[in-house]
């Protein structure tokens, strides 16, 4: 029932998550974790805590459970885990007793582990682990998982007739108490993030790579710390003779004084009559009507929050498509859009939003340089054809972009042209003059995995690709994984068939990808094409630079020109 409440209440959530990690290439890098302190530390709104505890205080780190909860569960979790005067005569007695229970903790611990590495090969596609110097463990195939799994299941069985316990003829059985304790301690543990245990599950367990807190795990250690915390209510109450219900009144204002905080930090916002006009003009309109972009994109990633936020609350009144936003997570599309505002001319940028089917473009003259909007506006005016001035509300100017069209589906067809084909990479072997121990993995057919250069692109680094044979090319595809960003900011391909002289294949003095590229960004790649010539080796030579972006290859793909198809053997 539990399962089927959960399922029906964060299901259609939980469905939309999925789409974006498939879709988007969604996942996050373990983030704000607790640490010791964090436990000690409270919100500095907190009337009685805040001001002691503040500094303890960290990020996402007010986990202080309160020192009445704190007590009362330690009492629950003593009486549960003490010597138990009754005896269950179906158990085991004694000495004999502890070593049934640890036998079937440890036999129904490695059941479950066992389970969790099936559903990963089934739904993941494999298990690997890596146990320091001790080597690795793989599982790929769900057929040994599956005879092991009935092996400790039987173990299970036998485990109890041992002992002569007749109940639950499974060993997958844990005593209530036992469970929340379990949870208690694991969750207590995965709310330190990259220092503890939740390693394996951002690794391994579909989904946990799109938490961006796990100090959020504290929600689970309060929900158990309550269930202790009333066992030990109940303790203390059936000690106390009278007032029982003036005592339990005390303890709850004890803890109500505990987490009482205020005032609550609030943010006032603009009523409809309030809001800015050009915003009241764009609710005049049908809801999703067309698209908009609002001018400037952040310039730095504080400002995301201050400028995007207000935009997001604003486009839930006028309800028209806003290509600007802000989330816990931004698709690839719009740091690429933020990354173009800071680096490219503003020229290139508005040819990017009419690609986008973007029809109006709101400039918030107030956030732009006035040198940059003027030089904007001057090539508005000179190509009336192409936009029209609709009109200004106080600071905030409007142009239309004539003859766009929203976008109602992303680009069709994968990255391989018709007239070319991939070359497997079975015997190939590459190399780099950075990071050169990561070089395989461009070519080790796994996606997730990348080569980098370690450090920010320079001019210079380069990246061989030995294909063990010469062969008759014609392109490359640099695929970019989840880096969408980490391409070379202008390269050269250089090709030989002796690994000593090299010539001239392609090159780019800039590279811009294609800004709908980025509305599927699981097939993005920087797509080389250059004439068909045989070749051995392939070196990649990076000729830009950049202040932060890595140069990262997830896979690169070499292709070969397609053979002609003539009649005759389009007959046969």
């Amino acid at each position: 029932m539990a399962g089927v409440l959960i399922a029906a209440t964060a299901g259609p959530f939980t469905l939309q998550y999925v789409n974006i990690q498939k879709d988007m290439g969604f996942r996050r890098d373990i983030g704000a974790s607790a640490r010791p302190k964090s436990f000690l530390a409270t919100s500095p709104i907190n009337r009685l805590y805040g001001r002691a505890t503040a500094p303890n205080l960290i990020p996402e780190g007010e986990l202080f459970p309160g020192a009445v909860a704190f007590l009362l569960a330690a009492i629950g979790i003593v009486l549960e885990i003490r010597p138990k005067k009754k005896r269950d005569a179906s158990r085991p007695k004694n000495m004999g007793r502890i070593w049934f229970r640890v036998g079937s903790w440890v036999i129904s611990v490695i059941t479950l582990g066992i389970v969790a590495v099936i559903v990963l090969i089934l739904f993941g596609g494999g298990f690997e682990w890596r146990l320091g110097s001790l080597g690795k463990i793989r599982a790929h195939n769900p057929m040994n998982p599956l005879i092991l799994l009935a092996v400790f299941l039987i173990a299970g069985v036998l485990w109890r007739k041992v002992w002569g316990v007749r109940r639950r003829p499974f060993s997958l059985i844990f005593p209530r108490p036992s469970i929340y304790l379990a949870f208690l301690i694991l969750s207590f543990a995965f709310t330190f993030g990259a220092s503890g245990p939740y390693v394996i599950l951002h690794k391994y367990l579909p989904g946990f790579n799109g938490i961006r807190v796990p100090a959020r795990f504290h929600v689970v250690v309060m929900f158990s710390l309550a269930v202790f915390a009333a066992r030990g209510m109940a303790f203390l109450g059936q000690r106390v003779k009278r007032g029982k219900i003036a005592f339990a009144s005390a303890i709850a204002l004890l803890i109500l004084a505990e987490y009482f905080s205020c005032p609550l930090p609030l943010r006032a916002v603009p009523a409809r009559e309030q809001m800015p006009s050009v915003y009241r003009w764009l609710a005049s309109f049908p809801p999703e009507s067309f698209a908009i972009a609002e001018v400037p994109f952040p310039d730095a990633d504080y400002k995301i929050g201050p400028m995007e936020c207000p935009r997001v609350f604003f486009s839930s009144f006028h309800f028209q498509k806003l290509l600007n936003g802000y989330s816990g997570f931004f698709p690839p599309l719009y740091d690429e859009l933020k990354l173009r505002w800071t680096q490219f001319p503003a020229l290139e940028n508005v040819a990017d939003l009419k690609t986008l089917g973007i029809r109006y473009m709101i400039f918030h003259s107030e956030l732009c340089d006035p040198k940059i909007l003027r030089s904007v506006f001057d090539y508005f005016e000179a190509r009336t054809t192409e936009f029209r001035f609709f009109g200004n509300f106080d600071d905030d100017y409007v142009y239309e972009i004539l003859g766009t069209k929203m976008i109602t589906a992303r680009p069709g067809g994968g990255v391989i042209g018709q007239d070319r084909i991939p070359l497997s990479g079975a015997d190939w072997k590459a190399t780099a003059s950075v990071n050169a121990e990561k070089a395989s993995l461009a070519i080790d057919g796994q996606i997730l995995t990348r080569w980098d250069s370690g450090g920010r692109q320079e001019k210079g680094q380069t990246f061989v690709l030995d294909l063990g044979r010469i062969s008759l090319l014609s392109g490359l595809g640099l695929r970019l994984g989840s880096s969408t960003q980490d391409y070379p900011r202008a390269y050269r391909v250089e090709l030989s068939k002796d690994g000593i002289g090299w010539s001239l294949a392609a090159s780019s003095e800039r590279t811009v990808l294609s800004i709908l590229a980025f509305l599927e960004p699981k097939k993005l790649s920087l797509e080389i094409e250059f004439r068909p010539q045989e070749a051995r080796f392939v070196r990649i030579v990076n000729e830009g630079e950049t202040e932060i972006l890595f140069w990262s290859i997830h896979e690169l793909d070499v292709f070969a020109p397609a053979p002609r198809m003539t009649a005759s053997s389009a007959i046969e």
